[in-house]
């Protein structure tokens, strides 16, 4: 949103491409009502839990009369308002409001494991496919592992080149 300040954007494995939840996560979310339920659930299951739905909900739906969590949780992600800010609240509906603001960057690149499961791989490969049919300069790839897969490796070879070729430092102090 920030072409003036971000000028370049590299995404290792990115999330929130889009709304995502399993109709249990979602119900599990709408079931935690306090922040003793989120701990618990952060005790119990850190990694897969509706943790990643109650982030979701705090980023894409806040609702500041709702306390003491302060977000809306969707019945479900194909209706309502809520399922509606969800979308036009992720990466690819952003995308589609802020095209003018993405042609200014310098750099853009992601990259996703062709067996991340903890991130949508058809989402990231939806952005791809948006930003290519917009005539969007940009750098994306898949390569063979998961979501923690070559991380040193990464970010050696590709996040901190991609950086150094497109930041301009020019005028800085």
């Amino acid at each position: 949103l920030r072409p003036d300040v971000f000028s370049v954007v590299y995404a290792l494995s990115p999330c929130c491409t889009e709304p995502e939840a399993e109709p249990a996560r979602l119900k599990a979310a709408q079931e935690i009502r306090t922040i003793a339920d989120v701990e618990a659930w952060k005790v119990r299951q850190p990694f897969g839990s509706p943790i990643s739905v109650l982030a979701q909900a705090a980023a894409w739906s806040p609702n500041a009369k709702r306390p003491p969590l302060y977000f809306d949780i969707p019945n479900d992600l194909s209706t309502g308002d809520v399922a509606a800010k969800w979308h036009a609240n992720s990466v690819l509906g952003l995308f589609e409001r802020n095209m003018a603001r993405l042609k200014a960057l310098r750099g853009i690149a992601f990259d996703v494991g062709d067996q991340d499961r903890a991130v949508s791989v058809p989402g990231i490969m939806r952005l791809d496919t948006a930003l290519r049919n917009a005539s969007i300069d940009h750098t994306f790839e898949q390569y063979p592992g998961t979501h923690v897969s070559q991380v040193r490796e990464r970010l050696e070879t590709k996040m901190f080149p991609f950086f150094l070729d497109r930041l301009s430092f020019a005028g800085s102090q």
